[in-house]
């Protein structure tokens, strides 16, 4: 049995860790059941993993760098449980409301609780598996366009929402779908750089990855991804001053140009309308927008659909009166109102009446888990900095390091703190500090 384990241990891990990456935003079946195929995969590698542990046949390497990690986040994911658990208790005590959510708050800690476990698990295994974190970036870019059946007629009703046209793959949100499809044109970029034979592969995964974002008309996801992009460009240009890599850079820019009009052009006219109405007028003034307009059609669909926003009930509308009422909130409850507070602690409501929170991965872990939480956030954050500062010399460092500063954006506007592929991105961003130089190998 342990021969059979350690014979095999690295190759059903690579494939059921890379199932689950390209199913991250799958569901099984097309339409929106409770569960998705990405935590079914999860929970079987983990079962493989613990089974070759206790035979015996598990990775030393891939020990060493989890009991690593694990010393260095154990007392933040720590702070942020304690926090998170104490406010919820203080909840039940002294809001009623809150005791009638007790199995919605249950899942949601739950979920904190996946988080932390996927963090941890995508270190043991990419160790496991071994060749580094490139292959798992290249599958990451790959997944990310396995949202182009969306184009097809026949099962567009799956990935747009009726309600407002955008690109939200089946049952997701258009904007954390657009912060998945931004890791894969910034990885696309990053490879741009760092890869010359395989430089058209990455062209095309650029082009495609921002063809489907600008679909998903998702600000958050566009603001990210230049950010990204810019930050990747920025560390090879000065890692390796050639004047070739500017050059590299112009036309990264470019073929991201050309995946947003390829987008535009390939999607449904409603989103098209989706398109004006959101990102060209507000970005590039009246006149760009009737210029896009031009189509009889698309003019009058774009005047009818108003805005796509999620109206917030009140005299107000937008994050900004999330984040004034969030800290309102903050201030009155220091100590937190545990997770899922909003179903009881709502800071406003969508036009169809459901419950809204922060959209603040700063602020929602305050309200989630206090101040005992933010600080556990900190210090998560500084430890991932810290990994940024290590890698970002290495081969794939620009690449990880982009897409850090994609997710870093996408939470400003976001509660991202269970975000799956936040925490796969932060796994391999320690394993490749862990890398020696020119190397898969984990430093002793």
């Amino acid at each position: 049995m342990k021969t059979f384990l350690t014979g095999s241990r690295a190759r059903v891990s690579a494939w059921l860790f890379g199932a689950a990456i390209v199913t991250l935003t799958w569901r099984l079946g097309i339409a929106t059941p409770p569960v998705k195929l990405f935590e079914v995969l999860i929970l079987l590698l983990l079962g493989w993993q613990v089974l070759a542990a206790v035979s015996g046949a598990s990775s030393p390497a891939a020990a060493v760098a989890l009991r690593r990690t694990a010393r260095a986040t154990a007392p933040w994911w720590g702070l942020l449980f304690f926090g998170a658990a104490l406010g919820w208790l203080w909840s039940i005590a002294a809001i009623p409301a809150a005791r009638g959510y007790f199995l919605v708050a249950a899942l949601e800690y739950g979920r904190m609780l996946f988080a932390a476990m996927l963090f941890g698990l995508v270190v043991h295994v990419v160790v496991t598996v071994g060749g580094g974190v490139r292959r798992w970036l290249w599958l990451i870019m790959l997944a990310s366009l396995s949202l182009f059946p969306a184009l097809y007629p026949g099962w567009r009703e799956y990935f747009f929402g009726f309600d407002d046209f955008r690109l939200r793959g089946p049952g997701s949100d258009p904007n954390y779908m657009g912060s998945w499809l931004a890791l894969g044109a910034t990885i696309a970029a990053g490879f741009c750089f760092s890869l010359r034979r395989y430089r058209a592969l990455a062209v095309m995964g650029l082009v495609g990855s921002a063809a489907l974002l600008i679909m998903t008309i998702s600000r958050t996801a566009l603001l990210a991804v230049f950010a990204g992009i810019g930050i990747v460009a920025i560390i090879a240009i000065f890692q390796r001053k050639k004047p070739h890599r500017a050059w590299l850079a112009a036309g990264v820019v470019i073929f991201l140009a050309i995946g947003f009009i390829s987008g535009f052009a390939l999607a449904p006219i409603t989103t098209r309308a989706g398109i004006t109405h959101r990102l060209i007028v507000p970005f590039l003034g009246k006149d760009a927008g009737q210029a896009v307009s031009a189509n009889p059609s698309l003019s009058e669909i774009a005047r009818n659909l108003g805005n796509f926003s999620s109206s917030v009930s009140g005299p107000e509308d937008g994050r900004l009166a999330l984040w004034r009422r969030g800290g309102e909130l903050f201030f009155t409850h220091p100590l937190g109102l545990g997770p899922a507070y909003y179903h009881w602690q709502p800071l406003g409501a969508t036009a169809d009446g459901k419950p809204l929170a922060s959209h603040n991965l700063f602020l929602e872990t305050a309200l989630t888990a206090g101040w005992l939480g933010l600080i556990g956030l900190g210090g998560l954050l500084w430890f991932l900095g810290r990994q940024a500062a290590l890698i970002y010399r290495k081969p794939d460092g620009p690449t990880l390091v982009g897409c850090l500063v994609v997710l870093l954006i996408t939470s400003l506007f976001l509660d991202t703190l269970t975000l799956r592929w936040l925490w796969v991105i932060a796994g391999l961003t320690v394993v490749a500090g862990m890398e020696k130089p020119d190397s898969d190998t984990i430093t002793p």
